[in-house]
């Protein structure tokens, strides 16, 4: 990518960035809805509106509940999990 090795972090679940995303090397994609390195899955949602969700890397799963209300939380913290699972 640059001189300094940085890592691009990616929604793809963004058209536009998905589009411009293909072009960049040492990227990291997350998404819900489309294939991405780090993928979620809103599983439902308790009776206070507080998100389930599933996290897909690396061969692996992880399920828990969010403390966080409504979709856009879980979207938001998706790209904090991809970017902590992928800090060096």
């Amino acid at each position: 990518m640059d001189a300094n090795n940085g890592v691009i972090f990616i929604n793809n679940d963004d058209k536009l960035l998905n589009k411009y995303g293909l072009k960049l090397t040492n990227t990291v994609t997350f998404a819900f809805n489309n294939d991405a390195d780090v993928k979620g899955k809103i599983t439902g949602y308790n009776s206070m509106g507080q998100a389930k969700i599933e996290i897909f890397y690396a061969h692996k799963v992880f399920s828990l509940s969010l403390p966080l209300y409504g979709e856009q939380n879980a979207k938001n913290f998706l790209a904090a999990v991809a970017i902590s699972l992928n800090v060096v």
